[in-house]
């Protein structure tokens, strides 16, 4: 038996598992490897002979036009197909990350696992002005939320062939210039499920009984409803029976906020642009957009922001809902018409909204300026776009980001948004948009 290398490693803890890095070595998994020296003699170290390396050179040789992270994902394939279980580990692919504060604000996230799979560069917090410079030499762009539009993309290196998008939404990445310039985007559609299904709920929870506003009261030396044991003409209701409508409500988040509501003993009905109308098996009725406005006692919003949602929740649509309605928007600002909602709740057209974004573009939202009217609306909850961010959550999706990386080093694909229009690429041919209908 030849043996192409010898990787030396520390304990025999790694040698039971996956061995993740050994720089440029060929990593195996321990009951393949057909020949392995091992002594315990105080601190000696012990010697892996990896017999697979001779044959994975091999495998590189006759892919020669393929580029290198093409090559290694097809060549490990190929082992794995005559019954190796190996991966190939040269060199780890380098990532830039622009803005690591956007996840770690508090300074409580762990990034080890991005680091066992790519040579990380982080930057808390980055200008547009200096992505350009930033991104030189990187394999990985990893964004939060950041704008890349295209010019900033048509400046990105030859060696940039993948943004990670740390989050579900994406339109703050111009797809179509990353498409164009052979630059795959990839995102995280399930990291914050949970978070933003308990958001909505929370915010539905709290305008029923009127939470806030007796929280404002109290805090501003108003102890009327302490004194008089009643919260007087404020709304205070049960949520069983309510019906709230979930527009976007069939994607990942819409469906967690679905079963959450029906828990609670409240109708369910969603619009969609492909599901047929009618009750379905899981209790939610897909009804059109006019009459899920006219029911619904909640009106909570999941869809993304793209063309066809700007601005969809405007004047006319809020003059098809009873004034005894609510509307929440945890998905993002500009799908409702701001100086709509403004007047709308100013006249209690309806009785009150909760918005965790606001303002235009992506998110997270621009700071509101100290004179905006939304300020100064008492039937108006305001939060900055903080559903996604429990601890969890933030944790989740650097491990998630961490398995992208990894899946794209391999030649697989995982989440993508888009692909470059490559013939015979290794993570796939063609182009496919992201399935999930929902955002964070």
């Amino acid at each position: 038996m030849q043996v192409a290398r010898h990787t030396v490693i520390k304990s025999r803890t790694r040698l039971m598992g996956h061995v993740q890095r050994v720089t440029p070595a060929i990593c195996a998994v321990a009951a393949d490897v057909e020949a392995v020296e091992q002594w315990w003699q105080g601190k000696q170290l012990k010697v892996v002979k990896h017999s697979a390396g001779t044959e994975y050179t091999s495998c590189l040789k006759k892919m020669e036009g393929d580029d290198e992270g093409g090559r290694q994902g097809k060549a490990a394939r190929l082992l794995e197909s005559r019954g190796l279980n190996t991966v190939a580990s040269g060199p780890l692919l380098r990532c830039v990350m622009l803005n690591a504060a956007r996840l770690d604000y508090d300074s409580r996230i762990n990034f080890d696992s991005l680091a066992s799979v790519a040579d990380v560069t982080r930057y808390e917090i980055s200008d547009p002005s200096d992505v350009v410079a930033r991104v030189q030499g990187a394999d990985v762009v990893m964004n939060k939320e950041m704008p890349i539009p295209a010019e900033l993309i048509q400046d990105f290196p030859p060696s940039v062939k993948l943004i990670c998008e740390a989050g579900t939404g994406f339109n703050n990445i111009d797809t179509a210039a990353a498409r164009t310039k052979g630059i795959s985007v990839c995102n995280i559609p399930t990291y914050a499920t949970e978070a933003m299904a308990h958001m909505a709920i929370t915010l539905i929870m709290a305008l029923s009984c009127s939470l806030v506003p007796q929280s404002q009261a109290l805090h501003a030396g108003n102890r009327v409803h302490m004194k008089q044991c009643h919260l007087g003409t404020l709304p205070h209701f049960e949520l069983t029976g309510k019906t709230v409508g979930l527009i976007g409500g069939l994607g990942t988040i819409g469906l967690r906020v679905a079963a959450m509501s029906l828990a609670l003993g409240m109708r369910v009905v969603a619009s969609s642009r492909s599901a047929p109308v009618g009750m379905r098996d899981d209790g939610i009725e897909v009804v059109g957009m006019d009459d899920l406005l006219a029911r619904s006692d909640f009106v909570s919003l999941h869809c993304p922001l793209n063309a066809h949602t700007k601005g969809l929740i405007d004047a006319s649509a809020i003059a098809k809902m009873k004034p005894t309605a609510f509307i929440i928007n945890t998905a993002r600002g500009s799908i409702i018409d701001q100086p709509a909602l403004v007047n709308a709740l100013s006249e209690k057209q309806i009785a009150g909204a909760a918005l965790d974004v606001f303002g235009e573009g992506s998110a997270p939202p621009p700071a509101l300026p100290d004179d905006s009217p939304l300020y100064k609306l008492e039937n108006l909850i305001l939060t900055p776009h903080i559903g996604w961010q429990r601890l969890e959550a933030r944790q989740r999706v650097v491990e998630m980001c961490a398995e992208n990386i990894k899946a794209f080093a391999s030649g697989e694909q995982v989440n993508k948004s888009i692909e470059p229009p490559f013939s015979g690429d290794a993570c796939g041919d063609g182009y496919s948009q992201k399935l999930a209908f929902d955002v964070e």
